[in-house]
């Protein structure tokens, strides 16, 4: 049994006249050969669906999606489901408060598992406009409508699909930086342990865009529970196999960009197809070139099918209270820029004393 999933990331929607929304039927059309061969295609916008967050950008996207959808069921009768997440231009930082400055401010002080829900609510507030957007056409399937980990899951043919998608863009500012994300993933343990026969996580920003205190713990979380994991942000196409020592391995994808602002011509996206029966995978790059979107190895397609991911079971897996034990300074220390550290934050210089020997 064969599924397909279509990733459309970095579309930075600004008006109705972006070159992008004059390529809704080529898009579908290069999805035929795909539609013809699966029980069902996902849709997956992995982030920055607008440009700034606004609700005519996302008027416009919805227009867009609809057409899509439209041309692949005027030619096939292939069910499509639509998954998404936010990006950092999916906020609109016009309504970027002085309250929800001072809430991310002090993120870097206090433990992120003790969040409330207004703090979490300010933060999101920026992101008004997508989340009635999501509602208005990705409600199918979602079981977790959380503002920062959704949760969807369809049954297709006996097969469970989950796909956990991650809202790294609830703290974002206009003038992004590497290494001030945060994600509170001590909040949701208890979705890590759910089964299907496969997990997508999908989230907008490359793991390495967290916080360097969060980043590994962060990282062996998403690997632990996710097969494969789509990300956008960079515009740059990946894919990269990740052999963990602990949770087994675990696929990276990393989507282009649909639409380049300034450049018509750069636009990409991702066409993953998955034999859920064989164990089985391969990935294709589309790339718009001469009026139409063409898939090619030079692109980064791959000429054939790989394995799915091979994961391992942990037994021995760590509890959220023994990894804070562990994480426990010992003492009280604080910083100018921290004021609770944890043994992570803690470096000793090494330094060596030699020692003359008399003989």
């Amino acid at each position: 049994m064969k599924i397909a999933i279509v990733q459309l990331s970095d579309i930075h929607i600004t008006s109705d006249t972006d070159p992008v929304l004059q390529r809704a039927e080529l898009i579908a059309s290069s999805l035929y050969q795909y539609a013809e061969c699966v029980k069902q295609i996902f849709l997956v916008l992995s982030g920055d669906i607008a440009y700034s967050g606004k609700e005519e950008q996302y008027d416009c996207a919805s227009t867009f999606i609809n057409q899509i959808l439209d041309s692949l069921k005027n030619e096939y009768r292939t069910p499509v489901s639509i998954v998404m997440v936010p990006g950092n231009h999916d906020c609109d930082f016009e309504k970027n408060t002085s309250v929800r400055k001072a809430v991310i401010a002090d993120l870097n002080n206090v433990p992120l598992e003790t969040i409330d829900e207004d703090q979490i609510d300010q933060c999101v507030s920026v992101q008004e406009a997508y989340f009635l957007f999501q509602k208005r056409i990705a409600e199918h399937g979602l079981i977790h409508d959380d503002h920062l980990w959704a949760q969807y899951r369809f049954e297709v043919r006996g097969k469970a699909i989950l796909f956990d998608c991650l809202n790294v863009a609830w703290v974002s500012n206009i003038n992004e930086r590497q290494g001030v994300v945060y994600f509170p993933y001590q909040r949701y343990s208890g979705r890590i342990k759910e089964s299907a026969d496969i997990r997508f996580v999908v989230l907008h920003h490359p793991m390495h865009w967290l916080s360097q205190e969060q980043y590994r713990d962060a990282r062996a979380r998403v690997r632990s529970f996710g097969d494969i994991i789509l990300t956008g942000h960079e515009h740059v196409e990946g894919a990269e196999l990740v052999d963990d020592a602990v949770s087994g391995e675990s696929m990276l994808i990393e989507a282009g960009a649909l639409q380049v602002t300034g450049d018509a011509n750069i636009s990409t996206f991702n066409v993953i197809e998955i034999d859920l029966d064989e164990k089985q995978y391969k990935r294709d790059v589309f790339c718009f070139e001469n009026g139409e979107y063409c898939s090619d190895s030079t692109f980064g397609s791959w000429a054939s099918f790989k394995a799915l991911p091979k994961r391992k079971s942990n037994i021995f897996e760590l509890s959220d209270q023994f990894r804070t034990w562990l994480d426990n300074a010992g003492a009280s220390y604080s910083h100018p820029s921290k004021t609770n550290l944890l043994l992570g934050d803690i470096y000793i210089l090494e330094f060596r004393v030699s020692e003359e020997k008399n003989h």
